[in-house]
């Protein structure tokens, strides 16, 4: 996190940490103190925890972000119970009224993409992404960013045991469709950049609100 200095940022797969540091606030969340997941804030950004449902007890988690522009955020970290995207669908319900409450950022690891070697992408995959769209009115930042070609194969986000030849586009950061103007660029970072010491990639959202939430 430290070479990319992200307002908010969130990060999964990771140990629950020590006392904030350098003015940044964090909402930690998971049962095990050393793989859980984190929404960390810089100021003028602060974050604190949102209602947790005991319904679910892992793939999502709230936070709220308070500043310049204040949002809530569901940090995402699927796992396949049932299934990968059948669990987000179920975090989608579950927290609904959190997501419709205030402007929302969905954004993580959710494990799913919508095709698999060239098949036609699942029901469930369909379903996903329809529901965050017309029931929640979010959009996928790297698709609707500027200069993004339809034509061109996604950036792959996550490299399978660290492996260059098996590269896949499974994290994402689904914003509210009204901030689309604001988006300034959105970028992965390539699979050599040697910041990293995980198999997944960032993906980097550069917003500009400073007009506001239009």
């Amino acid at each position: 996190m430290a070479p990319l200095g992200p307002d908010v940022a969130a990060i999964q797969e990771c140990a629950q940490p020590a006392l904030p540091s350098g003015g940044r606030s964090v909402a930690w969340f998971g049962n095990n103190p050393a793989h859980g997941v984190a929404v960390v804030a810089t100021p003028p950004f602060t974050v604190s925890r949102g209602p947790v449902s005991s319904a679910l007890d892992h793939t999502a988690f709230p936070a709220v972000i308070t500043g310049p522009v204040s949002f809530n955020v569901l940090a995402i970290w699927a796992l396949p119970r049932p299934s990968y995207v059948r669990a987000i669908l179920h975090a989608l319900e579950l927290y609904a009224d959190f997501l419709l409450s205030a402007p929302s950022v969905v954004v993580g690891d959710f494990n799913c993409f919508p095709e698999w070697c060239g098949k036609a992408p699942s029901k469930a995959h369909v379903e996903l992404a329809r529901r965050l769209r017309d029931d929640f009115s979010l959009i996928s930042s790297y698709h609707a960013a500027p200069g993004y070609a339809p034509s061109a194969a996604d950036s792959p986000t996550y490299f399978f045991r660290w492996d260059g030849s098996q590269p896949f586009h499974i994290d994402y950061c689904f914003i509210p469709a009204q901030w689309r103007p604001a988006i300034r660029s959105v970028h992965v970072a390539p699979f050599d950049e040697k910041h990293w010491r995980s198999d997944h990639r960032p993906v980097i959202v550069e917003l500009d609100l400073s007009g506001g939430l239009g």
